[in-house]
C-alpha cells in the first residue's frame, strides 16, 4: 500500500514540477467526492463495534454519534488491488483532475 501511494505522490510531484507549479492541493469538491466514494464503498462494522468495550475504535461506545462508527467504522471496502487500480486510472488520464495548481 505504501509503495503504491509513494509512487502516486511522486507522479503528482513530477507532473507539478514539469508544469512549474508552486503549489498543489486538492479542491474542496474533490475532497468531498473522495469522502463520498469511500463511504459508498465502506464496510460498516456497527454490530462488532457496539459489542466492543468502549474505547478509541468505537468512540468510547458511542457508535454512530459524530463520525460514523468511530475510527474503524468506515473503511475502504475493496481490497488493495482495486484501490491501486483507481489511482493508476487517475494517473493514466493525466489531467490532474481534482487538484488546484498554482504557478509562479
Amino acid at each position: 500500500m505504501f509503495d503504491e501511494q509513494a509512487r502516486h505522490v511522486a507522479w503528482i510531484i513530477h507532473e507539478a514540477m514539469a508544469g512549474q507549479a508552486r503549489t498543489v492541493q486538492p479542491t474542496a469538491e474533490a475532497e468531498d467526492a473522495w469522502v463520498a466514494e469511500i463511504r459508498r464503498l465502506s464496510v460498516m462494522n456497527r454490530a462488532f463495534l457496539e459489542a466492543c468495550t468502549p474505547g478509541y475504535y468505537n468512540q468510547e461506545g458511542k457508535v454512530g454519534e459524530g463520525a460514523p462508527g468511530g475510527l474503524a467504522g468506515e473503511s475502504d471496502g475493496p481490497s488493495l488491488n482495486p484501490f491501486n487500480a483507481l489511482l493508476a486510472a487517475w494517473r493514466e488520464k493525466g489531467d490532474l483532475e481534482g487538484l488546484e495548481i498554482t504557478t509562479g
